[in-house]
């Protein structure tokens, strides 16, 4: 009898257990002002707002990875490694994540708002946030991404809570790992802005060569010089 009590207790609290909430967006509130960040396409031309994402990738969730092996492969540009299947598990958007979320940036280019009701905090507390970002509709299409790291993380559901928690990310409360720091002109109806200074994140193309270092070049000059007096 004892037993069949302590199934009835788990069954309840496994009742009891509530999806989280889960909201990404490319800004705090969106209305034009100094902490909104906006989505820049790469480009070799001077950054304007012709170059706002009207449509792209974007997802937001975990890798399977060490956050210290996330920063080598940033540090030495291997972003193959980053964006191999299965080593990133957007809570937003599908499992398969080359297949990816399409999110349409139409009515404010260059911003996004993506939320699910369905997260389960219980599998995911303590990991790291990351938001990936691509130019095309899928990151096998795209040809330049972004990647920011925030400061949120999730923690343990609380099934006596009458409401489920609710996560909210940014591409302000965090670091950005991939991808360049910009300021733009923008005009938006929508935000009711004309000609306003923002600032925005621009995506690094996937086969760009990165400047050599000073390191670097000190080097290849000593090895240059070490060849002439011989």
């Amino acid at each position: 009898m004892r037993t069949i009590y302590t199934l009835i207790g788990l069954a309840s609290i496994v009742g009891n257990i509530q999806a989280a909430n889960f909201l990404s967006s490319s800004h705090p509130n969106l209305n034009g002002g100094v902490s909104d960040r906006f989505i820049v396409d790469y480009s070799n031309e001077p950054v304007t707002s012709a170059f706002l994402l009207n449509s792209g990738f974007v997802g937001t969730g975990r890798f399977t990875i060490a956050d210290s092996a996330v920063d080598l492969a940033v540090s030495t540009n291997d972003y193959a490694s980053l964006l191999a299947i299965g080593v990133f598990n957007p809570y937003v958007g599908v499992d398969n994540f080359t297949d990816g979320l399409t999110n349409l940036l139409g009515d404010v280019p260059g911003g996004y708002a993506i939320s699910s009701a369905d997260l389960n905090p219980g599998a995911n507390v303590g990991a790291t946030l990351y938001t990936l970002m691509g130019n095309r509709a899928t990151l096998a299409e795209s040809t330049a991404i972004g990647l920011f790291r925030h400061t949120v993380t999730i923690i343990a559901d609380n099934p006596d809570a009458p409401t489920a928690n609710e996560f909210n990310t940014n591409l302000v409360n965090g670091t950005l790992l991939v991808g360049t720091p910009v300021s733009l002109v923008v005009t938006d109806t929508n935000l009711n802005i004309t000609n306003q200074e923002v600032s925005g994140i621009q995506l690094v193309a996937l086969n760009a060569i990165p400047e050599p270092s000073i390191f670097s070049l000190a080097v290849i000059g000593l090895f240059a010089l070490s060849r002439r007096k011989r």
